[in-house]
């Protein structure tokens, strides 16, 4: 929702953790949840590089949710978005490495990966 809604604006990507989410007490609760989609996504990563065919069906969506994940990891969860990358370098390293020039060639994707980093200031 935030991304669509910042991205109206024209304030460039939405990094980080919603205002709703915050304002609601449920930070904690929406970090053990990126923790488990990045842990997903590396479990998908090995399952890549072992047996391919079984992702092919889904392997166009693999780069929007990889970056939707790097969007949506915590700021102080660098460990999860450290894991996350080199999950992305695993399956960069696959066939499936194609799919990620187009999102690679805009530079507000890039940003995503770098993070938010106000919060080192």
């Amino acid at each position: 929702m935030w991304h669509g809604v910042i991205a109206e604006r024209g304030q460039g990507p939405f990094i980080g953790v919603a205002p709703t989410i915050t304002k609601a007490g449920k930070r904690s609760q929406h970090t053990e949840l990126m923790i488990a989609q990045v842990k997903v996504m590396s479990f998908i990563a090995y399952v890549i590089r072992a047996q391919a065919t079984l992702v092919q069906p889904f392997g166009t969506e693999i780069p929007t949710i990889v970056l939707r994940i790097l969007k949506d990891i915590p700021p102080e969860s660098s460990l999860s978005r450290r894991e996350l990358i080199v999950a992305l370098r695993h399956i960069l390293g696959t066939e499936y490495r194609s799919l990620f020039i187009p999102f690679f060639e805009r530079p507000a994707e890039l940003s995503s990966i770098h993070g938010y980093r106000d919060h080192f200031l």
